[in-house]
């Protein structure tokens, strides 16, 4: 009895995230979210990616990829990851990435904002963002962004970044230019719920124990991987040895995950089970 409470105990603290960008297939048929959404699965979140800000004719915009987020083409977008926010995933929205994002966000801050704003508002189902800075950036505009949406949205609000291993196992800046430990003790800091990992090139539990020995807990970082990734030996490891405090696991991304997305959820939850 008490084993089977373990489990459950380890399967509600970690987190289990797909991050969804590409939204159909070349034939323009949708990439659905159905395929996790079955009974039991370990799936907590999914990140939708991903939100930018520019100019089109001078007029500023925000984008999800490369169109309007009210764009007729995610109509049937919207509608599966609504029906995943039903089913009780957690929906966040990924602004930024390789694609960059907030050098226009903070060109003009108080215009591109109120986008973010009123866009966060209309889809009421997003509870968080994911700020992923992959372009220099300074450390003061990423915590006036974690104020402003703490403000307005609330401190229960979601809000999760995504830096490189090698920036979280060592205090050496990060792709965004600034120390990643500066910003967690900090003030705006505390309103950080996790740290999605890009463990993409070294997903081990030596990776993970560097950077707990580097003074971060545990149960904040989710390690991830880019489909395709050899994981599950390592996986095990930081499970076996973590239990109950492991963050969770996060895979880029869902359309191609290896050897499909229900499958990896299967072979996740199997794996967070064994211990």
């Amino acid at each position: 009895m008490c084993k089977f409470l373990y489990i459950y105990i380890l399967i509600i603290m970690s987190k289990v995230i797909f991050y969804y960008q590409t939204f159909k297939t070349q034939n323009n048929e949708l990439i659905s979210l159905d395929s996790i959404l079955y009974n039991d699965s370990p799936v907590t979140h999914i990140h939708v990616a991903s939100i930018h800000f520019g100019l089109d004719d001078n007029k500023p915009y925000i984008h999800l990829n490369n169109r309007d987020p009210y764009n007729e083409y995610f109509d049937n977008v919207w509608k599966t990851i609504n029906k995943a926010y039903l089913k009780g995933k957690t929906i966040v929205a990924m602004i930024g990435g390789a694609g960059g994002g907030y050098s226009s966000l903070f060109s003009d801050f108080e215009v591109y904002y109120k986008l973010l704003y009123d866009f966060l508002k209309d889809k009421s189902y997003i509870t968080g963002i994911d700020i992923d800075v992959e372009e220099i950036c300074d450390i003061n505009n990423i915590k006036k962004l974690i104020n402003r949406i703490t403000n307005d949205f609330g401190e229960n609000y979601i809000i999760s970044v995504a830096p490189v291993q090698s920036s979280l196992s060592n205090d050496v800046p990060g792709m965004g230019g600034f120390c990643y430990k500066d910003l967690i003790k900090s003030k705006e800091g505390s309103y950080i719920d996790y740290i999605n990992c890009q463990a993409y090139n070294d997903y081990t539990l030596n990776a993970l124990d560097a950077i707990i020995n580097n003074s971060y807990k545990v149960e904040n970082i989710v390690m991830g991987m880019i489909s395709g990734q050899d994981y599950k030996s390592e996986l095990e490891k930081m499970v076996r040895k973590y239990g109950a405090q492991f963050g969770g696991i996060f895979v880029w991304e869902y359309y191609n995950t290896i050897p499909s997305p229900k499958e990896w959820t299967k072979i996740v939850a199997d794996i967070l089970n064994s211990v």
